[in-house]
């Protein structure tokens, strides 16, 4: 799965029957369900992940790096919440200019009714 920040997710059920088609994966999905090696591959795993899990410079890297992520992500959360405000913002002025006064509190409480109207009037940033 691609993400919006354009990183990747990859999901696995390691938990799920193996068909046997294909010794190395099953061997790693085991390993990453169980935590227990079975060969070559997941014993290298098993070590870099214990490297890893030992190195304080990793750590410090890693820990900065989700530092500068979340922050982020915090950045885009407070985009998207003054985006949305203005979106309403422009809504309102518009219903204002129509004399559609009612229809402003509608907008406040009702979501689809006020994705309806940004519609209508062609005033989602998506537009």
């Amino acid at each position: 799965m691609t993400l919006r920040d354009g990183t990747h997710t990859i999901f696995l059920a390691a938990s799920a029957p193996r068909l046997g088609n294909d010794i190395k994966l099953d061997g790693f999905l085991d390993y990453l369900y169980t935590n227990k090696p079975s060969d070559d591959f997941t014993k290298r795993l098993e070590a870099a992940v214990i490297e890893a899990h030992h190195n304080q410079r990793w750590k410090k890297e890693y820990m900065f790096l989700e530092d500068i992520k979340r922050e982020q992500y915090e950045l885009g959360e407070e985009k998207g919440r003054k985006e949305g405000r203005d979106e309403l913002a422009r809504l309102i002025n518009k219903l204002l200019s129509l004399g559609r006064s009612d229809d402003i509190s509608h907008v406040t409480t009702d979501e689809a009714y006020r994705d309806a109207l940004l519609k209508e009037f062609n005033l989602t940033l998506n537009a």
